[in-house]
């Protein structure tokens, strides 16, 4: 304990103004609208910080309780439903979907196994090419992940599983109908009482869309493509119904629930020691379990979880040998944020900051 607590107490005062500065250059260079960050180091939050409005019309400025659309980073907890079944043994990831989904329709003759959609091999679509543009893409109310599947089960497979890689949130909303027909309740149902309430998370959740999300910040864009060209000042972006993406990309929360939640997520990894070893040895730079898997520039391992969805974006970033995680999450489609500036380099800055 007195280790930690001079970690802590060197990190306040030689990296907290530093680290200000890093995410402030972002948010400046972006022209953000709003923005929250939240770091984790040895258990410990050492950093949580909010700027600029989560309502621009009305003056609303972002807090601590303000929420955030964490689009795919949902998948890093799909996946972690997925392991805790796992490691129940609840589920085979090596099995035909189908021994868990027995309508969903048989496409191949290799099948689709848990383990091929957790590694985007299954060959299941992600959106077509200008899909999500049209508003009627987003009319449907879905409300359960089972449901859902009505979206895209009766499509093609781009190829035969396991004979190549094509990120997909439908493959992940397939995931979340597993852990539907396993555990008998809806997935929302299963978050909040496996994962959400025992860590006492009150704003992370699965939001009923057809209604006003209690403290969602309005998202704005410079640029989105149904409209085309980049603006000179950000718009506010549509409000899209974002149920049919139930493993994929449909939670929303603030950094610090997701900062908590991923904290718990690793200690559950390294828990299960045969499984964290295969993850990290199925290959750097790879994908497993909703995570993107690198090095940084010293060569410390990298867990990466990152979402962007109109016109929200974020990324929880996790050192796991370091034991350090860094939440950042805004409301805005910023200049040049295609780049990945504040979903992929920010937390590298602020890592080297704390780290080096």
């Amino acid at each position: 304990m007195y280790f930690i607590f001079v970690i802590i107490l060197f990190f306040a005062q030689k990296s907290s103004q530093e680290i200000q500065t890093a995410i402030e250059t972002v948010i400046k260079e972006q022209e953000l609208v709003g923005t929250q960050a939240a770091i984790m180091l040895k258990g410990e939050i050492i950093y949580k910080h909010s700027w600029g409005l989560a309502n621009q019309a009305f003056s609303v400025p972002v807090t601590d309780d303000t929420r955030f659309l964490i689009a795919s980073i949902t998948k890093a907890i799909t996946g972690h439903a997925i392991h805790i079944l796992q490691y129940e043994g609840l589920i085979d990831l090596d099995k035909p979907i189908q021994t868990y989904l027995p309508d969903f329709p048989k496409k191949s003759e290799k099948a689709i196994t848990i383990r091929l959609l957790l590694n985007h091999r299954s060959g299941v679509r992600h959106y077509f090419r200008g899909e999500t543009d049209n508003a009627q893409f987003f009319d449907a109310n879905y409300e359960t992940a089972t449901a859902a599947l009505e979206k895209f089960k009766n499509d093609s497979l781009l190829f035969e599983p396991d004979t190549g890689m094509q990120y997909s949130s439908f493959g992940y909303t397939i995931l979340a109908a597993i852990v539907e027909q396993v555990k008998k309740c809806s997935f929302r149902e299963y978050l909040q009482t496996e994962l959400f309430s025992p860590n006492s998370l009150s704003h992370i959740d699965v939001p009923d869309w057809r209604y006003p999300v209690k403290n969602l910040a309005s998202s704005y864009s410079f640029f989105l493509g149904h409209l085309g060209a980049t603006n000179s000042e950000p718009f506010e972006a549509r409000r899209l119904n974002f149920s049919y993406n139930a493993g994929g990309g449909n939670l929303v929360s603030n950094s610090l629930d997701l900062l908590k939640l991923g904290s718990e997520i690793f200690k559950s990894f390294k828990e299960n020691k045969p499984m964290y070893s295969d993850i990290v040895a199925s290959g750097i730079p790879g994908y497993a379990y909703g995570w993107n898997l690198d090095r940084d520039e010293n060569a410390r391992l990298v867990f990466n979880a990152t979402g962007a969805s109109e016109a929200y974006q974020g990324a929880l970033t996790v050192w796991p040998d370091q034991d350090l995680l860094i939440v950042t999450l805004s409301n805005t489609w910023g200049k040049n944020s295609r780049q990945g500036g504040f979903t992929l380099s920010l937390a590298k800055t602020i890592a080297s900051i704390i780290l080096d």
